[in-house]
């Protein structure tokens, strides 16, 4: 039971650091990330994909080190009965680490492509909620219904392959001890009649046999572990990597004012905001000098072409043009939103990304 309470408490802190980074990972990277990423796959990861791993860890986990325990301690006791028929009894190790090496490697890449029509699905169902009106204005229900029942199917299909394939592995993992159980008394029956100095008792070799069922119920706890484990280590893949996923942007090169910020931390976290410069005073001067640019979720299509633009401190600019034109966009790289293809944007002679988003 303590065990138990143990690994639940180390378990919720596992969700809850998981969740944290992510989400702090998830405030630094740029506004061209959000623009090519659905809102739903990025609540999926948030949410279904951490709690995945937090309840693999707080089940699994505890079971492995009680399992594992047991395994070692058995072990000892067959060692002490008999060296020949322990080693005899191990045969079948090198076949289950490259099954469930094999298995494991499988399970991780179909997990991955689970948890994705996963986050399809849940991006689907948020866009038709989060705009119901207009899906019902349109009638468009039952396509949105058809969008939806399509991911759920794919993920049904993988579902099924993974039954399948855990059929597989439980099979040989479950055969495999009855097989090495009855060379085990093929061997034992010898030992037990012979007249040498390895002979053993019949009561020894009893004994031996049951030590070796204990054996074999750990090691097939050992197998259902493993292929929780796998599971949790494909959907934690994707969470990790948007962990440790770099903001397509430039970092300042000048340090920065902020004392509570360190410039040798490597973490991607939010914090790595409020890096770069803060000026006493703004005289509110911007220059555009030769920018192109294009935005991350539509890079073949250019917006700026080469444009410059100078507004003196005090002065009033009036941007005109057509919808399309690039109005917006040159506001979203002076807030510094979005990096230029070429070219660049300064404050009072600053290049904005040389400049703190605090100031």
């Amino acid at each position: 039971g303590i065990r138990g309470s143990i690994f639940m408490l180390v378990g919720g802190r596992i969700n809850i650091r998981l969740r944290t980074c992510l989400m702090s990972g998830l405030l630094a990277q740029d506004i061209g990330f959000f623009d090519s990423t659905k809102t739903g796959e990025i609540t999926s990861r948030l949410c279904s994909d951490t709690t995945l791993v937090g309840d693999q860890v707080t089940l699994n986990v505890n079971i492995f080190l009680r399992s594992f325990v047991q395994a070692i301690g058995v072990l000892i006791f067959m060692f002490f009965i008999s060296w020949q028929l322990s080693m005899l009894a191990l045969i079948s190790i090198p076949s289950i680490l490259l099954l469930s090496k094999t298995y494991g490697a499988y399970m991780r890449r179909l997990t991955k492509l689970q948890q994705k029509k996963l986050a399809d699905g849940n991006s689907l169902s948020e866009a038709a909620i989060g705009s119901m009106s207009t899906v019902r204005a349109f009638g468009a229900e039952a396509s949105e219904m058809i969008g939806y029942e399509k991911c759920m199917d794919q993920y049904l299909v993988l579902t099924v392959r993974g039954a399948f394939a855990y059929v597989g592995y439980m099979f040989f993992m479950a055969s495999l001890p009855y097989l090495v159980t009855c060379l085990v008394l093929f061997y034992g029956g010898l030992l037990v009649v012979s007249d040498g100095d390895d002979q053993i008792s019949s009561g020894q070799l009893v004994t031996f046999i049951l030590y070796l069922s204990s054996l074999s119920d750990a090691f097939n706890n050992l197998g259902n572990i493993m292929s929780s484990l796998t599971q949790a280590v494909g959907a934690a893949d994707k969470v990790f990597e948007l962990m440790k996923r770099k903001p397509a942007i430039r970092e300042t090169t000048l340090g920065t004012h902020n004392n509570n910020i360190s410039n040798d931390s490597t973490d991607n976290t939010f914090h790595d905001c409020k890096r770069g410069l803060n000026p006493e005073q703004c005289m509110g001067e911007v220059e555009l000098e030769n920018v192109f640019m294009s935005y991350p979720a539509r890079p073949k299509h250019q917006v700026l072409n080469g444009m410059s633009l100078k507004a003196s401190a005090g002065t009033v600019v009036a941007l005109c043009g057509q919808s399309g034109g690039g109005k917006s966009s040159v506001i979203s790289l002076i807030q510094h939103l979005y990096e230029p293809s070429r070219g660049n944007i300064l404050i009072d002679g600053f290049e904005v990304h040389e400049l703190s988003y605090d100031w």
